[in-house]
């Protein structure tokens, strides 16, 4: 149990599903180590037992006066190729070797078949995290070569794919967690506060509003908010449209663009975590250009 609860912890701290599956990879292979050393035990401790008129294995390859090393190398040998589809040349000389070879024989196919069907599975699972991507990727890109769409065009679609859908496919999403959905309302819109408020909680409203009535803060992050993914050029607003929106700034920069008086362009960089927060309270028209 403790070795368990430590694994769990190791997954915990690593959280890839790359890790996870190779672990399990590993975890399977050191398992059939660990049954084979004491089947290789066992095996050596029959081999060392005198039968009248018969003949060892141990004796029959003169193991005797060998060392340690050799005799146990040579016990883990037969015992991994009774597990796998191994072989070697040591064989049973004698009834009690010939009937614990039987019975290791039988052990080992459901032993052997359990774990390669793991192994398998978790080979399966580390090709299918990028399997899926890339078929969608290669239907994406014949769908716009047939319709022809232009290279530049096909381009830009392709690098936003790689750099913003591909990375957010390898991460679990709200909607993903089934057990989510079972949890009582209450503590599901919890779960979904502590999600966002670190990050609307910037401005001075919405840490005042948790602090006074965390049922309506519990309201606004599971009603009121939407993620807007942008790669470099992409637009988030443009002049003259009508502002339905406050934006919160996660990570990267913003670019201003603002249509002077005397018809100039003023640019101006946006760091901040805080955009348009006037149309909190007033109706909004844009006055310039928002560009990731």
């Amino acid at each position: 149990r403790k070795l368990h609860e430590a694994l769990v912890l190791l997954d915990e701290y690593f959280n890839s599903e790359y890790f996870s599956i190779i672990k399990s990879m590993f975890f399977n292979m050191a398992t059939i180590l660990v049954i084979s050393h004491f089947l290789g035990c066992l095996w050596f401790t029959i081999g060392t037992m005198g039968i009248p008129g018969w003949l060892s294995w141990v004796k029959q390859h003169r193991l005797e006066d060998r060392d340690w090393a050799w005799q146990y190398l040579t016990s883990l040998h037969w015992s991994l190729t009774q597990l796998t589809p191994g072989s070697m040349d040591v064989q049973p000389q004698n009834i009690p070797e010939r009937a614990v070879a039987v019975m290791v024989l039988v052990l080992g196919m459901i032993v052997f078949s359990s774990i390669v069907s793991s192994i398998t599975a978790a080979m399966n699972s580390l090709k299918n995290i990028t399997a899926r991507y890339n078929k969608q990727r290669w239907v994406l890109r014949r769908f716009l070569r047939e319709k022809s769409i232009s290279t530049e065009l096909i381009t830009r679609v392709t690098i936003y794919a790689d750099n913003i859908i591909k990375p957010r496919l390898r991460q679990v999403s709200l909607h993903e967690v089934e057990l989510l959905n079972l949890l009582p309302r209450s503590l599901y819109m919890d779960v979904v506060l502590e999600l966002y408020d670190q990050d609307i909680e910037v401005h001075p409203f919405f840490r005042a509003l948790h602090v006074q009535n965390r049922v309506v803060m519990q309201k606004v992050c599971n009603v009121s908010l939407q993620q807007v993914v942008l790669s470099e050029g992409d637009v988030l607003f443009s002049l003259g449209e009508t502002a339905h929106s406050m934006y919160f700034v996660k990570s990267g920069e913003m670019r201003y663009t603002r249509l002077q008086d005397d018809h100039t362009w003023e640019r101006e960089e946006l760091t901040g975590p805080l955009v348009l927060e006037a149309v909190l309270w007033t109706s909004w028209v844009h006055q310039g250009n928002m560009r990731a």
